[in-house]
């Protein structure tokens, strides 16, 4: 599992619940280096030493064994960064990096949390679903639109500029289900809400905010025209200095004759250097590219229905049949973008 590591300030670090995180902290470069990292609570418990050019693990706080380790062969060079496995609720709070050399000592403190995971939008029929899951601690959920949804007692809203900002719906709408909590038995947090959409509604954006007291997470699912829809997510709720996070999603309906072949459009600006996922209802693999220069592995249930795939990223499939229709998902990631498209394919019948 790739380390992730989120840099909000000099001295924050979001991290994702069970994924590793890296705890960056550097120091003059020298031969002979002493790193503690501790965990500044009630006794300080080790972390992790190191010493005498070797791990010194004898007195380490048992929250941490089997999940800490250092980059050894950058140690000379001044690395002192920390690679905690397994990301556990208990691990957030302020950490004390000590890095000692002839030269001098060198001291950095992080404060870690544990953020809000990724919020998933998805519309059927008339209803549009927001969840997000393993959180920490208790979040909650707000609906916004643009234009907003009218209500049994009022006419219909005016068309506001697409510009405005969306209008939070207040939770004793008509329009929306209860917002459902669960509480799972590592003590994190699910959360799910529907929005009931108006008969006949015109083009607009639906956002789901999904929060905790320490990050949150917003996603917008807009209503262009017909079967087309975009999804922006920005990452940790923020806009960095350098970059947009967002999350573009297009949505089209097609359809096949049975035993046919039939090509699904991965559109996105630019594929160059992007990972690309192709997926079945949101949830079987059907294959998977590193990169544009990699070979696609394809699984092995789908594998008599993969006709290729092209530099782009469309999926030829063959010899379909009722058992493959449904929504078909091209997931491009790149460094600073990941782009959907979702296609549905409707079986026409035989020829």
């Amino acid at each position: 599992m790739t380390p992730l590591l989120f840099s909000v300030s000099d001295d924050e670090l979001l991290c994702v619940y069970g994924h590793s995180c890296v705890f960056p902290c550097s120091c003059r470069a020298a031969a002979d280096v002493v790193i503690h990292w501790i965990k500044i609570t009630s006794g300080d418990p080790l972390v992790h030493s190191f010493y005498s050019q070797r791990d010194q693990l004898g007195n380490q706080a048992p929250a941490f064994r089997g999940r800490t380790s250092l980059f050894g062969g950058q140690i000379p060079g001044g690395n002192a960064s920390l690679l905690l496995g397994g990301v556990r609720v208990q691990d957030g709070g302020r950490y004390r990096c000590h890095c000692s050399t002839a030269g001098g000592t060198t001291t950095r403190t992080l404060s870690v949390r544990v953020h809000v995971k990724a919020v998933r939008v998805h519309r059927e029929g008339n209803s549009i679903t927001c969840s997000s899951s393993w959180i920490y601690p208790e979040p909650e959920l707000l609906w916004a639109s643009s234009p907003p949804l009218p209500t049994p007692s009022s006419s219909p809203p005016l068309q506001t500029p697409s510009s405005s900002p969306p209008l939070q719906i207040p939770s004793s709408s008509s329009h929306l289900n209860q917002t459902r909590v669960q509480r799972t038995q590592q003590q994190l947090y699910n959360i799910s809400s529907s929005l009931l959409l108006p008969e006949g509604e015109a083009d607009g954006s639906y956002s789901c905010t999904v929060s905790t007291a320490s990050s949150s997470r917003t996603a917008t699912l807009r209503r262009l025209s017909g079967f087309e829809f975009e999804m922006f997510e920005p990452g940790l709720g923020q806009t960095d200095s350098s970059r947009t996070w967002f999350l573009p999603l297009r949505r089209l309906t097609q359809s096949f004759s049975m035993n046919s072949i039939t090509t699904l459009s991965c559109s996105a600006s630019n594929s160059s250097g992007r990972s690309l996922v192709w997926r079945f209802n949101h949830s079987q693999s059907i294959l998977s590219r590193a990169g544009p220069d990699a070979e696609p592995a394809v699984s092995e249930g789908w594998r008599p229905h993969v006709g290729g795939l092209s530099e782009s990223g469309s999926l030829t499939l063959k010899d379909l049949s009722e058992h493959q229709e449904g929504e078909y998902t091209c997931e491009l990631s790149g460094s600073q973008e990941t782009t959907l498209t979702t296609t549905y394919l409707r079986v026409e019948g035989p020829t």
